[in-house]
């Protein structure tokens, strides 16, 4: 095995913090957050009196709207990809305002490795997977394309890149934005062991048997380990990574700090479940303006006296607008005295309004009083617009109040305080332990040791092991006595010579520990006499050649 670059030893406990130091020569102390995602939360467009492109917020985005969850003194930079064709001999100029004037870093992916990451991996083969749509139709299977995988990961080494030109990983908090980065991580933990780092899927996770079709998830959940903090919307979306980490990698689970953690490699990895939410003061803010006031009172008087039933659905293949539709066709065809069948228009409560929502929107655990349904289910979706048209006024009143109460107390302000409260805590054990970076590409992972450990080196061994009447000495079987790639498990000469001369010193005890079987190790360890075997993880005993148990 080999052990490269030893860090987090002697090393300054530092803060995750940085000062910056103003005109006067007061010094402040703030956080600083790299955000990273595929889409930027700006609008790009043409300019026609500068020749040029203009550039505002898109102040719909989360992401943007996030920062209101931070402290006043937090520094947040962006790293992000801009959609809009820029002209190659403009690229810089574009890079350096959107650095100066947004705090913007801006990658540029060529339009191949674009189409080939974007909408190849990620749209063709991990958005539909995470959706539960198999990658199967009839007689016809559409193969997994490696060659987009590669595109995939070249995509995320270019952000990764970008990141590490402006992240200061002893210091700052590096938060990675949904699926289609989700392999940025390798890159960062590879360069930067200690750089803070936490992930936020906002897609559906899929069960484990589901998830097992596609063949690169041993790849992605190692991704998923490397970092210090993961975030779903839902428990049974973290549940679904758990039993995945649980039945492909053997790993185990426990809460811990009030939070779930997963033990990888002696580090844990910490789950975190909150919903995304709106921001209520956004929300507020249009409702107070008053075009958006004539426009309420016009539908008032267009609606008056009927329900009306509004769908907010993305154009997309999983939002089951044709069910929802066909659904609505069951409730009319079925007759019901609060519907006009004529119109099709279902009576305006502007405070009292009924919540239907599908039972796997990320936000569905989040709203008590909404009425939950199977979006496949067309007859349930009848019943649910049914119910929610003939519900009585005050119980209409209470489902309203605890949906509203559960917006205002979970908005995305507090989902981005949140999140990154958790980051920090997630992140105190950095300099609690020292770490051996292990493996290559995705079987990299850091392995965190105690601060006590140390590697054993002949000068520190020879001293103490003269000073001591007594030896208990252990071995591994396959790795330290034979190599993994072995196909034959015979011992060397050099191996056997080594062992017995161990052995034949009165004050050693040596156990070869294994999990291979007890027929085996007792063949292949019968050259060396006064050898003690556990075989199977110690489930058999051999404490000298003559006796097992």
């Amino acid at each position: 095995m080999n052990f490269a670059n030893l860090a987090f030893r002697d090393l300054n406990r530092t803060n995750p913090c940085i000062k910056y130091v103003d005109s006067d020569g007061t010094s402040s102390t703030t956080f600083k957050i790299i955000i990273v995602s595929n889409m930027l939360p700006l609008h790009a467009h043409k300019d026609g009196e500068k020749k040029g492109l203009s550039f505002n917020y898109d102040e719909d985005s989360p992401l943007w709207q996030r920062k209101d969850g931070f402290s006043p003194d937090t520094v947040v930079f962006y790293v992000v990809s801009l959609n809009a064709d820029i002209d190659v001999n403009k690229q810089e100029e574009v890079v350096e305002r959107l650095m100066d004037d947004f705090n913007r870093v801006h990658t540029f992916l060529v339009n191949e490795l674009f189409s080939e990451f974007y909408h190849g991996f990620c749209k063709h083969h991990l958005w539909p997977i995470f959706h539960y749509m198999l990658p199967m139709c009839g007689k016809h299977v559409d193969q997994f394309d490696l060659g987009l995988w590669q595109a995939y990961i070249s995509a995320n080494k270019i952000f990764a890149d970008k990141v590490l030109e402006v992240a200061n990983p002893e210091t700052d908090y590096i938060w990675i934005h949904d699926y289609h980065l989700m392999a940025v991580l390798v890159f960062l933990r590879n360069k930067r062991y200690m750089a803070k780092l936490g992930f936020f899927l906002q897609s559906p996770v899929l069960a484990s048997e589901i998830y097992r079709t596609l063949p690169v998830r041993a790849d992605i959940l190692r991704i998923f380990l490397n970092y210090d903090l993961i975030g779903f919307h839902t428990f049974d979306f973290a549940r679904h990574i758990l039993s995945c980490c649980s039945r492909m990698l053997g790993l185990d689970y426990e809460s811990k700090r009030g939070q779930i953690g997963l033990d990888y490699s002696g580090r844990t990895v910490y789950i975190k479940i909150p919903s995304i939410g709106i921001h209520l003061g956004k929300v507020e803010n249009v409702l107070n303006i008053p075009s958006t006031s004539v426009k309420v009172k016009e539908f008032k008087g267009k609606f008056k006296g009927k329900h009306v039933i509004v769908g907010v659905d993305d154009m997309n293949l999983f939002q089951a607008i044709i069910l929802k539709l066909l659904a609505f066709e069951q409730l009319l065809r079925q007759g019901s005295s609060t519907v006009d069948e004529d119109r099709g228009i279902m009576s305006y409560f502007p405070r009292t309004s009924v919540l239907i929502i599908y039972e796997y929107v990320g936000c569905s655990p989040s709203l008590s009083g909404a009425i939950r349904i199977n979006s496949w289910d067309i007859s349930s979706i009848a019943e649910a617009m049914r119910s929610a048209v003939s519900m009585d006024d005050s119980l209409r009143q209470l489902r309203h109040e605890q949906n509203y109460s559960d917006v205002q107390s979970h908005d995305v302000t507090y989902w981005a305080r949140s999140f990154l409260h958790s980051m920090e805590r997630a992140c105190l054990d950095h300099y609690n332990y020292q770490c051996w970076v292990l493996g290559f590409s995705f079987t990299f992972k850091v392995d965190a040791l105690s601060l006590g450990f140390q590697k054993l080196f002949s000068k520190s061994i020879v001293p103490a092991y003269n000073r001591t009447d007594r030896w208990a000495i252990f071995l591994d079987f396959d790795g330290t006595l034979v190599p993994h790639s072995s196909t034959k498990k015979n011992l060397s000469s050099e191996v056997v010579t080594a062992l017995n001369t161990l052995c034949d010193d009165p004050k050693n005890t040596v156990f070869i520990v294994s999990g291979r079987g007890r027929n085996s190790l007792t063949e292949w360890m019968a050259p060396c006499e006064g050898l003690g075997l556990a075989a199977e993880h110690g489930y058999f005993i051999r404490y000298f050649p003559s006796q097992t148990s």
